[in-house]
């Protein structure tokens, strides 16, 4: 069964280029910009922007997470906009699958139940 994901990328404090960059940087990668509507056979569709989706049959969430993280990494890097890659200040990335959610780089928030 193919797994299918959808990766989510904000680069903090930045606009415009770099995210046209990204996205060539992400498709040159395997990941796509579009995805295929199979519940109601609508054709294709565009993400919004610096949403991107992958899939594959031994796909696993945490595996996407550290496919998009490099490339995310990269383009910062390409463009003088990262000191360090491990500041993850810098973008945060959220991968969304049927088995779950997982994420690098969101702010730590009080409990809202609290």
């Amino acid at each position: 069964m193919i797994k299918i994901y959808i990766v989510r990328i904000e680069l903090h404090n930045q606009q415009g280029e770099i995210y046209d960059r990204l996205r060539d940087n992400m498709i040159a990668r395997g990941f796509s910009h579009i995805v295929l509507d199979t519940i109601t056979n609508t054709g294709w569709h565009q993400l919004p922007p610096a949403e991107y989706q992958k899939q594959g049959e031994e796909l696993q969430i945490d595996t996407v997470l550290g496919f998009a993280t490099p490339i995310v990494v990269d383009t910062l890097i390409q463009y003088g906009c990262i000191g360090n890659p491990q500041e993850l200040r810098d973008y945060a990335i959220v991968v969304t699958g049927d088995n779950g959610m997982r994420w690098k780089g969101l702010p730590s928030v009080p409990d809202p139940n609290r």
